[in-house]
């Protein structure tokens, strides 16, 4: 089971793997910038979450993918990267939901914090 440890020293989070039988913390996935939302694909072989990692200060997010183990952290989407075609502006990727066949996700970013309004977005993986 993923569980999300917040570490509130500025905007910071981790995801971790709980033993469900233990209560015990079996895995750090995450260690760095802001991180949640996580979530299993349907094989159960990686996990998406989504972060700040590599957006600089300004707390926007994107979504990323890593092995179930934690290795292997990819990005997947550029939304907050300036000059990329995926560039949307300051944005958050929030919550997710793979495709049975785990061949993409649906998610919502939302642009603006306060009203928490913004489109939901299908995202193929390759």
């Amino acid at each position: 089971m993923l569980k999300h440890l917040k570490r509130w020293l500025g905007w910071e989070s981790d995801s971790d793997l709980l033993d469900l039988a233990s209560g015990a913390i079996s895995a750090q996935l995450t260690s760095t910038s802001y991180n949640e939302h996580a979530v299993y694909a349907p094989d159960g072989a990686r996990i998406l979450w989504m972060t700040n990692q590599d957006n600089g200060a300004n707390g926007a997010t994107d979504w990323w993918i890593m092995n179930a183990d934690g290795s292997n952290k990819q990005r997947l989407t550029y939304f907050n990267k300036f000059g990329s075609g995926q560039f949307r502006g300051k944005v958050w990727a929030t919550d997710a939901s793979f495709s049975p066949d785990g061949t993409s996700f649906i998610g919502y970013i939302q642009n603006n914090l306060i009203t928490q309004r913004g489109p939901i977005v299908r995202v193929e993986l390759k």
